[in-house]
Protein backbone atom coordinates (compact mmCIF):
# COMPACT_ATOMS: atom_id res chain seq x y z
CA UNK A 1 0.00 0.00 0.00
CA UNK A 2 1.59 2.89 -0.85
CA UNK A 3 1.81 5.57 1.50
CA UNK A 4 0.31 8.69 1.71
CA UNK A 5 3.52 11.99 2.21
CA UNK A 6 3.17 13.89 5.06
CA UNK A 7 2.67 17.11 3.37
CA UNK A 8 -0.42 16.00 1.36
CA UNK A 9 -1.67 14.95 4.30
CA UNK A 10 -1.47 18.20 6.22
CA UNK A 11 -2.91 19.47 2.74
CA UNK A 12 -6.03 17.82 3.12
CA UNK A 13 -6.18 18.19 6.83
CA UNK A 14 -5.90 21.82 6.12
CA UNK A 15 -8.81 22.07 3.76
CA UNK A 16 -10.85 19.76 5.68
CA UNK A 17 -10.44 22.01 8.89
CA UNK A 18 -11.04 24.91 6.64
CA UNK A 19 -14.69 24.01 4.87
CA UNK A 20 -15.41 23.05 8.28
CA UNK A 21 -15.11 26.12 9.80
CA UNK A 22 -17.09 27.50 6.70
CA UNK A 23 -19.64 25.74 7.45
CA UNK A 24 -20.14 26.32 11.00
CA UNK A 25 -19.59 30.39 10.13
CA UNK A 26 -22.40 29.42 7.59
CA UNK A 27 -24.75 27.87 10.05
CA UNK A 28 -24.46 30.42 12.59
CA UNK A 29 -25.19 33.43 10.10
CA UNK A 30 -27.97 31.39 9.19
CA UNK A 31 -29.12 31.03 12.91
CA UNK A 32 -29.31 34.29 13.00
CA UNK A 33 -33.07 35.92 11.94
CA UNK A 34 -32.00 39.05 10.55
CA UNK A 35 -29.46 36.93 8.19
CA UNK A 36 -32.40 34.91 7.19
CA UNK A 37 -34.58 37.84 5.94
CA UNK A 38 -31.89 39.60 4.63
CA UNK A 39 -31.28 36.30 2.32
CA UNK A 40 -34.98 36.12 1.58
CA UNK A 41 -35.39 39.50 0.57
CA UNK A 42 -32.78 39.48 -1.61
CA UNK A 43 -33.70 36.52 -3.19
CA UNK A 44 -37.39 37.60 -4.15
CA UNK A 45 -35.82 40.93 -5.41
CA UNK A 46 -33.66 39.36 -7.85
CA UNK A 47 -36.88 37.28 -8.98
CA UNK A 48 -38.07 40.81 -9.17
CA UNK A 49 -35.32 42.05 -10.92
CA UNK A 50 -35.23 38.79 -13.39
CA UNK A 51 -38.41 39.93 -14.12
CA UNK A 52 -37.57 43.22 -14.45
CA UNK A 53 -35.23 42.40 -16.91
CA UNK A 54 -37.63 40.51 -19.08
CA UNK A 55 -40.29 43.34 -19.11
CA UNK A 56 -37.07 46.04 -20.58
CA UNK A 57 -36.24 42.98 -22.79
CA UNK A 58 -39.51 42.81 -24.17
CA UNK A 59 -40.17 46.42 -24.33
CA UNK A 60 -36.49 46.87 -26.00
CA UNK A 61 -37.54 44.30 -28.76
CA UNK A 62 -41.26 45.00 -29.28
CA UNK A 63 -41.47 48.39 -28.97
CA UNK A 64 -39.56 51.13 -31.84
CA UNK A 65 -37.23 54.28 -29.84
CA UNK A 66 -40.35 56.60 -29.79
CA UNK A 67 -42.91 54.24 -28.35
CA UNK A 68 -40.67 52.75 -25.51
CA UNK A 69 -39.88 56.55 -24.56
CA UNK A 70 -43.82 57.55 -24.55
CA UNK A 71 -44.32 54.25 -22.33
CA UNK A 72 -41.59 54.91 -19.82
CA UNK A 73 -42.29 58.93 -20.56
CA UNK A 74 -45.54 58.50 -19.27
CA UNK A 75 -44.63 56.72 -15.90
CA UNK A 76 -43.12 59.93 -14.89
CA UNK A 77 -45.81 62.33 -13.70
CA UNK A 78 -47.15 59.11 -11.22
CA UNK A 79 -43.38 57.69 -10.35
CA UNK A 80 -42.85 61.01 -8.98
CA UNK A 81 -45.89 61.48 -7.25
CA UNK A 82 -45.95 58.41 -5.30
CA UNK A 83 -41.43 58.49 -4.80
CA UNK A 84 -42.65 62.01 -3.38
CA UNK A 85 -45.84 61.67 -0.87
CA UNK A 86 -45.70 57.50 -0.46
CA UNK A 87 -42.53 55.45 -0.97
CA UNK A 88 -39.97 56.09 1.56
CA UNK A 89 -42.41 58.94 2.85
CA UNK A 90 -45.14 56.90 4.45
CA UNK A 91 -43.17 53.90 5.68
CA UNK A 92 -40.35 56.68 7.63
CA UNK A 93 -43.25 58.70 8.76
CA UNK A 94 -45.31 56.11 10.28
CA UNK A 95 -43.65 53.23 11.30
CA UNK A 96 -41.51 55.15 14.19
CA UNK A 97 -44.87 56.17 15.71
CA UNK A 98 -46.30 52.31 15.08
CA UNK A 99 -43.46 51.03 16.56
CA UNK A 100 -43.97 52.97 19.49
CA UNK A 101 -47.78 51.84 19.21
CA UNK A 102 -46.97 48.10 19.30
CA UNK A 103 -45.30 48.65 22.51
CA UNK A 104 -48.76 49.17 24.26
CA UNK A 105 -51.58 46.94 25.85
CA UNK A 106 -53.66 45.76 22.67
CA UNK A 107 -50.65 47.28 19.95
CA UNK A 108 -52.09 44.95 16.83
CA UNK A 109 -55.77 47.00 17.26
CA UNK A 110 -54.01 50.53 18.14
CA UNK A 111 -51.38 50.00 14.77
CA UNK A 112 -54.36 48.94 13.02
CA UNK A 113 -57.06 52.68 14.06
CA UNK A 114 -53.73 54.38 13.57
CA UNK A 115 -52.95 53.12 10.03
CA UNK A 116 -56.49 53.35 9.11
CA UNK A 117 -57.06 56.61 10.00
CA UNK A 118 -53.94 57.84 8.29
CA UNK A 119 -54.92 55.42 5.31
CA UNK A 120 -58.13 57.54 5.03
CA UNK A 121 -56.37 61.08 5.33
CA UNK A 122 -53.47 60.14 2.31
CA UNK A 123 -56.21 58.96 0.18
CA UNK A 124 -57.95 62.13 0.29
CA UNK A 125 -54.52 64.30 -0.32
CA UNK A 126 -53.99 62.06 -3.08
CA UNK A 127 -57.28 62.13 -4.59
CA UNK A 128 -56.91 66.05 -4.85
CA UNK A 129 -53.59 66.11 -6.41
CA UNK A 130 -54.93 62.61 -9.13
CA UNK A 131 -57.86 64.70 -10.20
CA UNK A 132 -55.69 67.84 -10.67
CA UNK A 133 -52.95 66.43 -12.76
CA UNK A 134 -55.83 64.37 -14.57
CA UNK A 135 -57.56 67.78 -15.36
CA UNK A 136 -54.46 69.27 -16.55
CA UNK A 137 -52.48 66.26 -17.75
CA UNK A 138 -51.34 67.51 -21.39
CA UNK A 139 -50.43 70.85 -20.14
CA UNK A 140 -48.25 68.86 -17.25
CA UNK A 141 -46.90 66.94 -20.09
CA UNK A 142 -45.71 69.75 -22.32
CA UNK A 143 -43.97 70.67 -19.07
CA UNK A 144 -42.26 68.10 -17.96
CA UNK A 145 -41.25 66.93 -21.54
CA UNK A 146 -38.75 67.99 -23.72
CA UNK A 147 -39.79 70.03 -27.18
CA UNK A 148 -37.69 67.50 -29.46
CA UNK A 149 -39.95 64.12 -27.74
CA UNK A 150 -43.11 66.47 -27.89
CA UNK A 151 -42.50 67.14 -31.77
CA UNK A 152 -41.88 63.83 -32.26
CA UNK A 153 -44.85 62.35 -31.02
CA UNK A 154 -47.13 65.05 -32.49
CA UNK A 155 -45.34 64.33 -35.87
CA UNK A 156 -46.36 60.05 -35.37
CA UNK A 157 -50.14 61.34 -34.12
CA UNK A 158 -49.37 59.85 -30.22
CA UNK A 159 -49.67 62.88 -28.34
CA UNK A 160 -52.99 62.24 -27.22
CA UNK A 161 -52.03 58.33 -26.89
CA UNK A 162 -48.94 59.85 -24.02
CA UNK A 163 -51.85 61.62 -22.50
CA UNK A 164 -54.20 58.45 -22.01
CA UNK A 165 -50.95 56.78 -20.55
CA UNK A 166 -50.15 59.10 -18.30
CA UNK A 167 -53.84 59.07 -16.93
CA UNK A 168 -54.13 55.51 -16.89
CA UNK A 169 -51.07 55.56 -14.66
CA UNK A 170 -52.28 57.97 -12.04
CA UNK A 171 -54.13 55.13 -10.70
CA UNK A 172 -50.71 53.39 -9.40
CA UNK A 173 -50.22 56.23 -6.84
CA UNK A 174 -53.50 54.99 -4.95
CA UNK A 175 -52.78 51.57 -4.94
CA UNK A 176 -48.92 52.08 -4.15
CA UNK A 177 -50.35 54.23 -0.47
CA UNK A 178 -52.32 51.46 0.09
CA UNK A 179 -49.29 49.23 -0.51
CA UNK A 180 -47.25 51.27 1.35
CA UNK A 181 -49.33 51.86 4.97
CA UNK A 182 -50.19 47.71 4.97
CA UNK A 183 -46.13 47.55 4.49
CA UNK A 184 -46.11 49.76 7.82
CA UNK A 185 -47.51 46.61 9.54
CA UNK A 186 -45.73 43.67 7.81
CA UNK A 187 -42.42 46.00 8.63
CA UNK A 188 -43.16 45.67 12.25
CA UNK A 189 -43.70 42.14 12.15
CA UNK A 190 -41.13 41.44 10.33
CA UNK A 191 -43.45 39.53 7.10
CA UNK A 192 -40.58 40.77 4.86
CA UNK A 193 -41.07 37.71 2.00
CA UNK A 194 -44.55 39.06 0.74
CA UNK A 195 -43.19 42.77 1.42
CA UNK A 196 -40.25 42.28 -1.77
CA UNK A 197 -43.20 40.18 -3.69
CA UNK A 198 -44.39 43.91 -4.94
CA UNK A 199 -42.09 44.16 -7.67
CA UNK A 200 -41.76 40.66 -8.83
CA UNK A 201 -46.37 40.73 -9.42
CA UNK A 202 -45.82 44.31 -10.82
CA UNK A 203 -43.19 43.51 -13.22
CA UNK A 204 -45.72 40.31 -14.04
CA UNK A 205 -48.53 42.59 -14.78
CA UNK A 206 -46.54 44.77 -17.10
CA UNK A 207 -45.14 41.79 -18.95
CA UNK A 208 -48.41 40.48 -19.23
CA UNK A 209 -49.31 43.62 -21.15
CA UNK A 210 -46.74 43.77 -23.27
CA UNK A 211 -47.32 40.53 -24.47
CA UNK A 212 -50.82 41.01 -24.83
CA UNK A 213 -51.03 43.80 -27.02
CA UNK A 214 -49.97 44.37 -30.59
CA UNK A 215 -46.40 45.76 -31.09
CA UNK A 216 -45.72 49.54 -29.50
CA UNK A 217 -49.02 48.40 -27.00
CA UNK A 218 -48.34 51.05 -24.39
CA UNK A 219 -51.73 51.03 -23.57
CA UNK A 220 -52.05 47.84 -22.93
CA UNK A 221 -49.13 47.73 -21.07
CA UNK A 222 -50.08 50.36 -18.92
CA UNK A 223 -53.21 48.59 -17.95
CA UNK A 224 -51.23 45.22 -17.08
CA UNK A 225 -49.13 47.78 -14.97
CA UNK A 226 -51.92 48.71 -12.79
CA UNK A 227 -53.54 45.30 -12.37
CA UNK A 228 -50.39 44.26 -11.19
CA UNK A 229 -50.36 46.82 -8.82
CA UNK A 230 -53.71 46.08 -7.46
CA UNK A 231 -52.55 42.17 -7.30
CA UNK A 232 -50.11 43.41 -4.90
CA UNK A 233 -52.27 45.79 -2.85
CA UNK A 234 -54.88 42.65 -2.50
CA UNK A 235 -51.94 40.32 -1.35
CA UNK A 236 -50.46 42.81 0.97
CA UNK A 237 -54.22 42.92 2.52
CA UNK A 238 -54.49 39.38 3.22
CA UNK A 239 -51.29 38.85 4.60
CA UNK A 240 -51.61 41.89 6.63
CA UNK A 241 -54.98 40.50 8.03
CA UNK A 242 -53.29 37.40 8.56
CA UNK A 243 -50.88 38.84 11.17
CA UNK A 244 -53.34 40.53 13.22
CA UNK A 245 -54.12 43.76 11.42
CA UNK A 246 -57.91 44.72 11.35
CA UNK A 247 -58.17 47.16 8.13
CA UNK A 248 -61.78 47.51 8.74
CA UNK A 249 -63.02 48.38 5.03
CA UNK A 250 -66.30 47.19 5.46
CA UNK A 251 -66.05 50.35 7.12
CA UNK A 252 -66.01 52.63 4.46
CA UNK A 253 -69.22 51.54 2.65
CA UNK A 254 -71.34 52.87 6.43
CA UNK A 255 -72.70 55.84 7.33
CA UNK A 256 -70.85 56.12 10.22
CA UNK A 257 -67.21 56.48 8.41
CA UNK A 258 -67.18 60.25 9.15
CA UNK A 259 -67.66 59.98 13.11
CA UNK A 260 -65.27 55.96 12.93
CA UNK A 261 -62.91 58.82 11.69
CA UNK A 262 -62.98 61.13 14.25
CA UNK A 263 -63.11 59.13 16.91
CA UNK A 264 -60.01 57.61 15.70
CA UNK A 265 -58.39 61.04 15.40
CA UNK A 266 -59.74 61.78 19.49
CA UNK A 267 -58.00 59.07 20.33
CA UNK A 268 -54.50 59.05 18.40
CA UNK A 269 -54.46 63.24 18.30
CA UNK A 270 -50.80 63.34 19.19
CA UNK A 271 -49.87 60.51 17.30
CA UNK A 272 -51.59 61.62 14.52
CA UNK A 273 -50.28 65.11 14.50
CA UNK A 274 -46.94 64.09 14.83
CA UNK A 275 -47.13 61.89 11.82
CA UNK A 276 -47.70 64.67 9.96
CA UNK A 277 -45.36 67.24 11.59
CA UNK A 278 -43.10 64.56 9.95
CA UNK A 279 -44.52 63.34 6.50
CA UNK A 280 -45.60 67.29 5.19
CA UNK A 281 -41.79 68.56 5.13
CA UNK A 282 -40.63 64.88 3.51
CA UNK A 283 -43.10 65.72 0.20
CA UNK A 284 -40.05 67.54 -0.34
CA UNK A 285 -37.33 64.79 0.13
CA UNK A 286 -36.62 64.55 -3.67
CA UNK A 287 -34.31 61.07 -4.24
CA UNK A 288 -31.79 61.67 -6.89
CA UNK A 289 -32.55 58.71 -9.13
CA UNK A 290 -36.65 60.22 -9.24
CA UNK A 291 -34.93 63.23 -10.44
CA UNK A 292 -32.65 61.93 -12.71
CA UNK A 293 -35.70 59.99 -14.47
CA UNK A 294 -37.70 63.59 -14.50
CA UNK A 295 -34.73 65.35 -16.34
CA UNK A 296 -34.23 63.13 -19.01
CA UNK A 297 -37.70 63.62 -19.94
CA UNK A 298 -37.09 66.93 -19.55
CA UNK A 299 -33.69 66.89 -21.56
CA UNK A 300 -33.91 64.26 -23.74
CA UNK A 301 -32.29 65.31 -27.66
CA UNK A 302 -33.03 61.88 -29.56
CA UNK A 303 -35.96 59.48 -29.82
CA UNK A 304 -34.57 56.39 -27.58
CA UNK A 305 -32.75 57.87 -24.75
CA UNK A 306 -35.33 58.06 -22.55
CA UNK A 307 -35.36 54.47 -22.43
CA UNK A 308 -32.19 54.04 -23.12
CA UNK A 309 -31.33 55.39 -19.20
CA UNK A 310 -34.45 53.78 -17.97
CA UNK A 311 -32.55 50.40 -18.88
CA UNK A 312 -28.59 51.49 -18.18
CA UNK A 313 -30.42 52.73 -14.84
CA UNK A 314 -31.66 49.27 -13.97
CA UNK A 315 -28.79 47.08 -15.20
CA UNK A 316 -26.60 49.48 -12.19
CA UNK A 317 -29.43 48.91 -10.30
CA UNK A 318 -29.10 44.91 -9.97
CA UNK A 319 -27.12 44.88 -7.07
CA UNK A 320 -29.34 47.93 -5.27
CA UNK A 321 -31.63 45.18 -4.38
CA UNK A 322 -29.32 43.30 -1.67
CA UNK A 323 -28.70 46.97 -0.87
CA UNK A 324 -32.47 47.47 -0.53
CA UNK A 325 -33.35 44.05 1.29
CA UNK A 326 -30.67 44.90 3.97
CA UNK A 327 -32.01 48.16 4.19
CA UNK A 328 -35.31 47.07 4.68
CA UNK A 329 -34.63 44.43 7.55
CA UNK A 330 -32.25 47.45 8.79
CA UNK A 331 -34.77 50.08 9.78
CA UNK A 332 -37.35 48.73 12.24
CA UNK A 333 -34.10 46.55 13.55
CA UNK A 334 -32.24 50.20 14.02
CA UNK A 335 -35.50 51.48 15.70
CA UNK A 336 -35.81 48.88 18.29
CA UNK A 337 -32.10 49.42 18.71
CA UNK A 338 -32.56 53.46 19.43
CA UNK A 339 -35.40 52.73 21.59
CA UNK A 340 -33.30 50.78 23.49
CA UNK A 341 -31.85 52.00 27.21
CA UNK A 342 -28.51 50.72 25.69
CA UNK A 343 -27.50 53.32 23.22
CA UNK A 344 -24.35 51.87 22.06
CA UNK A 345 -26.03 49.37 20.84
CA UNK A 346 -27.86 51.61 18.17
CA UNK A 347 -24.19 52.73 17.00
CA UNK A 348 -23.12 49.61 16.46
CA UNK A 349 -25.44 48.35 14.16
CA UNK A 350 -25.22 51.77 12.14
CA UNK A 351 -21.98 51.07 11.83
CA UNK A 352 -22.28 47.68 11.16
CA UNK A 353 -24.73 47.54 8.18
CA UNK A 354 -23.05 50.40 6.54
CA UNK A 355 -19.76 48.50 6.40
CA UNK A 356 -21.77 45.64 4.61
CA UNK A 357 -23.30 48.16 2.12
CA UNK A 358 -20.14 49.88 1.14
CA UNK A 359 -18.71 46.20 0.67
CA UNK A 360 -21.71 45.12 -0.78
CA UNK A 361 -21.80 48.35 -3.58
CA UNK A 362 -18.58 48.26 -4.82
CA UNK A 363 -19.03 44.63 -5.70
CA UNK A 364 -22.14 45.43 -7.55
CA UNK A 365 -20.27 48.20 -9.24
CA UNK A 366 -17.12 46.28 -10.36
CA UNK A 367 -19.94 43.77 -11.13
CA UNK A 368 -21.61 46.48 -13.83
CA UNK A 369 -18.69 47.20 -15.73
CA UNK A 370 -17.59 44.33 -16.24
CA UNK A 371 -20.69 42.43 -17.36
CA UNK A 372 -23.19 45.54 -18.76
CA UNK A 373 -22.19 44.39 -22.33
CA UNK A 374 -22.97 40.59 -21.41
CA UNK A 375 -26.45 41.69 -20.13
CA UNK A 376 -26.98 43.78 -23.56
CA UNK A 377 -25.51 40.96 -25.49
CA UNK A 378 -29.02 39.00 -24.10
CA UNK A 379 -30.75 41.82 -25.05
CA UNK A 380 -29.99 41.28 -28.42
CA UNK A 381 -29.79 37.80 -28.44
CA UNK A 382 -33.66 37.71 -27.56
CA UNK A 383 -34.39 40.07 -30.49
CA UNK A 384 -33.33 42.93 -32.61
CA UNK A 385 -33.96 45.79 -30.21
CA UNK A 386 -33.82 49.22 -31.20
CA UNK A 387 -29.97 49.52 -32.20
CA UNK A 388 -27.95 51.28 -29.21
CA UNK A 389 -26.78 48.49 -27.28
CA UNK A 390 -23.45 50.77 -26.68
CA UNK A 391 -25.49 53.65 -25.62
CA UNK A 392 -26.87 51.48 -22.91
CA UNK A 393 -23.52 49.94 -21.63
CA UNK A 394 -22.34 53.52 -21.12
CA UNK A 395 -24.91 54.53 -19.25
CA UNK A 396 -25.03 51.48 -17.19
CA UNK A 397 -21.36 51.93 -16.36
CA UNK A 398 -21.46 55.79 -15.87
CA UNK A 399 -24.51 55.36 -13.12
CA UNK A 400 -22.35 52.99 -11.45
CA UNK A 401 -20.28 55.85 -10.54
CA UNK A 402 -22.44 57.20 -8.27
CA UNK A 403 -23.39 53.41 -6.82
CA UNK A 404 -21.65 53.28 -4.00
CA UNK A 405 -22.90 56.24 -2.51
CA UNK A 406 -26.64 55.72 -2.84
CA UNK A 407 -25.91 52.44 -1.08
CA UNK A 408 -24.58 54.12 1.74
CA UNK A 409 -27.30 57.02 1.14
CA UNK A 410 -30.11 54.15 1.79
CA UNK A 411 -28.41 53.18 5.03
CA UNK A 412 -27.96 56.87 6.34
CA UNK A 413 -31.51 58.42 5.38
CA UNK A 414 -32.47 55.77 7.78
CA UNK A 415 -30.79 57.03 10.59
CA UNK A 416 -32.23 60.63 10.76
CA UNK A 417 -36.21 58.71 9.82
CA UNK A 418 -35.27 56.40 13.26
CA UNK A 419 -34.66 59.64 15.28
CA UNK A 420 -37.75 61.58 13.76
CA UNK A 421 -35.56 64.04 11.98
CA UNK A 422 -37.86 66.82 9.97
CA UNK A 423 -36.00 69.46 8.40
CA UNK A 424 -32.22 67.26 8.33
CA UNK A 425 -33.25 64.96 5.66
CA UNK A 426 -34.81 67.85 3.71
CA UNK A 427 -31.68 69.85 3.99
CA UNK A 428 -29.75 67.03 2.94
CA UNK A 429 -32.01 66.46 -0.33
CA UNK A 430 -32.25 70.16 -1.30
CA UNK A 431 -28.29 70.29 -1.42
CA UNK A 432 -28.25 67.10 -3.46
CA UNK A 433 -30.78 68.06 -5.80
CA UNK A 434 -28.87 71.52 -6.13
CA UNK A 435 -25.63 69.74 -7.02
CA UNK A 436 -27.34 67.51 -9.47
CA UNK A 437 -29.17 70.34 -11.26
CA UNK A 438 -25.85 71.81 -11.48
CA UNK A 439 -24.11 68.85 -13.18
CA UNK A 440 -26.99 67.93 -15.77
CA UNK A 441 -27.53 71.44 -17.11
CA UNK A 442 -23.92 72.73 -17.22
CA UNK A 443 -23.12 69.21 -19.20
CA UNK A 444 -25.98 69.74 -21.50
CA UNK A 445 -24.72 73.74 -21.74
CA UNK A 446 -21.46 72.56 -22.99
CA UNK A 447 -23.38 69.98 -25.54
CA UNK A 448 -22.94 66.56 -23.99
CA UNK A 449 -25.13 64.32 -24.64
CA UNK A 450 -28.38 64.02 -22.42
CA UNK A 451 -28.36 60.56 -20.85
CA UNK A 452 -24.58 61.07 -19.66
CA UNK A 453 -25.36 64.36 -18.58
CA UNK A 454 -28.34 63.33 -16.58
CA UNK A 455 -26.11 59.98 -15.38
CA UNK A 456 -23.15 62.13 -14.05
CA UNK A 457 -25.74 64.59 -12.64
CA UNK A 458 -26.95 61.51 -10.15
CA UNK A 459 -23.28 60.36 -9.32
CA UNK A 460 -23.10 64.09 -8.17
CA UNK A 461 -26.64 64.05 -6.17
CA UNK A 462 -25.30 60.67 -4.24
CA UNK A 463 -22.12 61.90 -3.35
CA UNK A 464 -23.36 65.06 -2.14
CA UNK A 465 -25.74 63.81 0.30
CA UNK A 466 -23.46 61.01 1.46
CA UNK A 467 -21.14 63.59 2.53
CA UNK A 468 -23.67 65.96 4.47
CA UNK A 469 -25.45 63.47 5.75
CA UNK A 470 -21.92 61.73 7.09
CA UNK A 471 -21.25 65.19 8.48
CA UNK A 472 -24.06 65.67 10.18
CA UNK A 473 -24.10 61.89 11.84
CA UNK A 474 -20.42 62.29 13.25
CA UNK A 475 -21.58 65.80 14.52
CA UNK A 476 -24.72 63.73 16.76
CA UNK A 477 -21.86 61.17 17.73
CA UNK A 478 -19.65 63.73 19.03
CA UNK A 479 -22.25 64.98 21.24
CA UNK A 480 -23.85 61.66 22.52
CA UNK A 481 -19.93 60.92 23.42
CA UNK A 482 -19.11 64.15 25.34
CA UNK A 483 -22.60 64.17 27.18
CA UNK A 484 -21.39 60.67 28.26
CA UNK A 485 -18.05 61.12 29.48
CA UNK A 486 -19.74 64.29 31.62
CA UNK A 487 -22.46 62.57 33.39
CA UNK A 488 -19.49 59.80 33.78
CA UNK A 489 -17.49 62.26 35.51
Amino acid sequence: MTKIPVELKLTIQTILSSITIMLQKAKALWSKPNIRNIIAITGLLFLSRGLGFARSVLIYNRMDKISGDLLIASTKIPETIASLLIMGTIISSMLPIASGLEQEEKGDKKISSYLNFMMVSVIFMLSIITLFCIAFTPDLLVFTTSSDLISLFEKQGLFSDYVLTTRILLLGPFLFALQAIFGVFLNIKHRFAVYSWAGAIYNIGTICGILIGVRNGYIQTSIGMMLGAFLTVILFWCEAQKFGYSSHLSSIFRVNILSLTRQTFVDFKSDIIATWKVFLPRIFLINGAILANLLITRVAQNAGQVTAFDIGLSIQGLFFSLVTSVGTVFFPDLAKAFNSDVKDKFWEKLNLYGKYIILTSIAGSLFTVVFAPVVMWLFELLGKGQNNADYIVLIARVCTLGLIFQSLNEILSKYFYVRQRVWQPVIISTLGLIGQLIAVFTLIRFKFDAGVSVSVGLGVANFVVSLVSLWLIRIDKNKETLHKLTNEV
